[in-house]
């Protein structure tokens, strides 16, 4: 079957299409039950290798999303192509749902969008069965094995539901999956039948990977958020944290800081979504309810505080950042130590999860020797303690860091050292996230048993690099 697409892709504002979309989109329209599973890298321009065939197929073409701001999102640009586009989804008026199903019955619509949730519903589902559908669409398909198994089993129905539907053609579509998470959309999506996969390597050449060692997140984030480029995500694992710490970057460094995550209203979260998209400079923390397959392509920089649950998700969030095919940068904070384990390429330990073989690194802290082990400016300080062994306890130690005068250490002179006072401006909270980094990182020991216990113990001073 041979189409023009050059119609389509007008509409689009697209030139040219990368082989491996080219493919995607023939095998669609020429195989009326074509049954694919698509794994390109993020940015790669996934969504035009269904919305392009969409335009051609005779009935609409149902795409499922994860995320009601990944479906507004597609919807907003669906619309802006002039493509006939409808959502159905949770907290629509009985109006709206029958304007829905009219604009289906009109023959207008092209490209329907829903999530799983919504579809299994009865009314939504019988209503569905009268209405043809040419192509299913299931966008982050790697959902399926990492929410469906967990807090989504709806996922682990669609295949199923589909078959309810009687929709033809079946297509996943994901960022980043193993042979083996791909294999098991055979039960869960595809019913059983065999299907092709369509894979190109996960790797994003234009993204930087590093990770930043601190004592005290508190004090590095916000000098990070200042030296690297905007505009910048910065992941955490709890809507706690996303709110405690936009608070605190929004006071340390006076940028324009907002965060995000589930629990927020429908309005309050199209607001943010509004207003980062449009933003050339601000820093926005959230959880990773923000960003699956959202088309904001000039983000510069995406911080991790932590790591993600694995490599899959690591991968899906770093690929928010660059997707204009300009540098990026993607770093994740680590805990600080004294002697850590030589590093390998980040890239190379990244793409083997995934089963891609070794290649040249692109950009990564490790292979260019920039992997560094702070604290620069405690170690000297501490180094300086060293005559001080079995006189001096944590209190005391702390103390002379923080500028604050004891009687052991005006005895000893101490406050003349150089390094005496180097916290004297940080606040309380952070010294003391700075002094556990210093204990649990094994910067500095103590002596735990003996005659001089609780004391500083010899050879805890620590070597620079």
């Amino acid at each position: 079957m041979d189409h023009d697409l050059a119609p389509a892709l007008a509409r689009w504002k697209v030139r040219t299409l990368f082989p491996y979309q080219e493919q995607v989109i023939r095998r669609i329209l020429g195989d009326d039950h074509s049954r694919l599973a698509v794994i390109l890298p993020t940015g790669s321009g996934k969504s035009l290798c269904f919305q392009i065939p969409a335009e051609f197929l005779p009935h609409p073409t149902l795409v499922i999303y994860p995320l009601r701001s990944l479906t507004a999102d597609q919807k907003r640009r669906c619309d802006q192509a002039g493509v006939g586009t409808v959502t159905l989804q949770g907290g629509q008026t009985r109006a709206q749902r029958h304007e829905i199903w009219s604009q289906l019955g009109s023959g207008t619509v092209k490209l329907l969008l829903s999530n799983p949730e919504t579809l299994e519903q009865p009314a939504v589902l019988a209503r569905l069965k009268a209405i043809p559908l040419s192509h299913a669409v299931v966008d982050e398909a790697h959902c399926i094995h990492l929410w469906g198994t967990r807090f989504r089993p709806s996922y682990q129905r669609l295949g199923a539901l589909l078959g309810e539907l009687g929709v033809p053609r079946i297509t996943a579509f994901t960022a980043t999956a193993t042979e083996q998470n791909a294999q098991s959309w055979r039960a869960a999506l595809f019913r059983g039948e065999d299907f092709t996969i369509l894979r190109a390597s996960a790797d994003r050449p234009n993204l930087d990977f590093s990770q930043e060692p601190y004592l005290s997140l508190r004090r590095s984030l916000p000098r990070t958020i200042l030296r690297e480029e905007r505009p910048a995500l910065v992941f955490c694992r709890s809507r706690e944290q996303v709110r405690r710490w936009a608070h605190h970057l929004h006071r340390e460094t006076a940028l324009d800081v907002r965060f995000y995550h589930a629990g927020l209203s429908r309005a309050e979260k199209t607001r943010i979504e509004a207003w980062f998209f449009e933003s050339s400079d601000g820093v926005l923390v959230t959880t990773n309810a923000y960003g699956l397959g959202v088309d904001k392509s000039n983000i510069r920089t995406v911080l991790h505080l932590e790591a993600p649950p694995g490599p899959e998700d690591y991968l899906q969030e770093a690929g928010r950042a660059g997707r204009d095919g300009r540098r990026a940068r993607v770093v994740l904070f680590v805990k600080s130590r004294p002697h850590p384990e030589p590093a390998e390429c980040r890239r190379r330990a990244l793409l083997a999860w995934f089963g891609e073989p070794e290649g040249p690194c692109s950009g990564c802290d490790v292979c260019r020797g920039q992997d560094r082990s702070p604290p620069l400016d405690a170690g000297p300080a501490v180094t300086r303690l060293a005559a001080f062994v079995h006189r001096l306890n944590q209190r005391e130690v702390k103390a002379f860091l923080m500028g604050r005068v004891t009687p052991t250490l005006w005895e000893s002179d101490l406050p003349r050292l150089p390094g005496w006072g180097l916290w004297q401006q940080e606040s309380d909270l952070t010294a003391g996230e700075l002094w556990k980094g210093l204990l649990d990182g094994g910067w500095v020991r103590f002596h735990s048993r003996g005659p001089w216990k609780g004391l500083l113990a010899p050879g805890s001073t620590p070597r620079q690099r």
